[in-house]
């Protein structure tokens, strides 16, 4: 089990919880960042990332097991995953106060909500498929 390193990942650790899958962390594959494993009911995030990247890859791995998938899913589940995970750290209003101090600085937005550049993309892309996003 980990310990949160901030109020969206308790949160996160939570809703985890509240599916039956634990947490840890775990020496992974190079460049592997998380992992959930259904047979295990159980999601593993690699050691020492940054806490957005923890942040972020917990909630991409939230989403996986939410949906039940097992292993890596083809690209555009991934997409999706991504974006829904998004939704899950990211608020209309956290990014419009992001964007208003940044401008449209992808790595500066991405700074100012501690996440990763991935995440903040992957809200842009929900929040264009989903204007009702934007006005939450």
């Amino acid at each position: 089990m980990i310990d949160p390193v901030d109020r969206r990942e308790s949160a996160l650790l939570a809703v985890a919880h509240s599916y039956g899958v634990t947490v840890h962390r775990a020496d992974l594959l190079p460049g592997e960042r998380g992992r959930f494993e259904a047979s295990q009911s159980r999601i593993l995030i690699s050691r020492g990332l940054t806490v957005g990247q923890e942040v972020a890859t917990l909630a991409h791995e939230v989403v996986h097991a939410r949906r039940g998938d097992d292993g890596h899913q083809e690209a555009a589940v991934e997409r999706f995953v991504d974006e829904e995970a998004a939704r899950l750290i990211i608020t209309a209003a956290a990014y419009r106060d992001a964007e208003q101090v940044e401008g449209p600085d992808l790595w500066g937005i991405a700074r100012h909500l501690d996440v990763t550049p991935g995440l903040v993309l992957a809200w842009q892309r929900a929040a264009r498929r989903l204007p009702a996003i934007l006005a939450s």
